[in-house]
Order: structure tokens, then C-alpha cells, then sequence
């Protein structure tokens, strides 16, 4: 039996969007003030946190953008040999980067 692919995948996949927002909209009167932030923080205090919290996803979001232009930019060498096991760092050569990223069930790379 072949399973459905392309574009009914992807309309089959709208029409249960669509049918999970109609459901919302019946539900949401039952909802009450769920999802409504509930705090005895002040307002300066919840301001505190989230900036706190932004501050540090904004951190996070430039780590990962140095190692993709690192990556890019051929610095860092990232090699992926795809064989359904885990992933693990290779041992760097000499005048190689600066460690390989290799999956492979055949044990580690020389």
C-alpha cells in the first residue's frame, strides 16, 4: 500500500489545521482565563525577567549564528557521514579543522 505524499500530504495536513482552529474558536469560550498571566510580581519585576529572559535567548541566538558562520566560512569543519548510530567527535588531524562531527557505526575514524 503506497502512502499518500506531496501535495495530498500537504492538503490533508491544512485541512486538520483548519479543523484544530475551528475547534479552538467553539472551545474558547470554556477556556476562561487560562493561559492569562497570574502573578503577585510587580509589573517592574515581571519587566525584570523578561529581560532577563530575552537577554539570554538573545545569547543563545548569536552563539549559534558564530558557529554557523564559522562552519560557513570553513573554520570550523563539520562533517556528517549519515549511518543510523549516534554522533561523535572525530579526533583532529594534523593541519585539519578543528574537530569532525562523524556518524558512522563502524567504530571511530582514524
Amino acid at each position: 500500500m503506497k502512502g499518500i505524499t506531496g501535495t495530498g500530504a500537504s492538503a490533508l495536513r491544512d485541512v486538520g489545521m483548519v479543523l484544530g482552529l475551528i475547534q479552538y474558536r467553539i472551545g474558547q469560550p470554556h477556556l476562561g482565563d487560562i493561559g492569562h498571566l497570574r502573578t503577585d510580581k510587580t509589573p517592574e519585576e515581571v519587566a525584570a525577567l523578561s529581560k532577563k529572559f530575552f537577554g539570554s535567548l538573545a545569547a543563545v541566538v548569536a552563539a549559534v549564528a558564530a558557529f554557523a558562520f564559522l562552519v560557513s566560512n570553513g573554520t570550523i569543519a563539520v562533517s556528517i557521514i549519515a549511518d543510523r548510530s549516534g554522533a561523535r567527535l572525530q579526533r583532529p588531524h594534523p593541519g585539519g579543522p578543528l574537530f569532525r562531527l562523524c556518524m558512522d557505526a563502524r567504530g571511530p575514524h582514524p
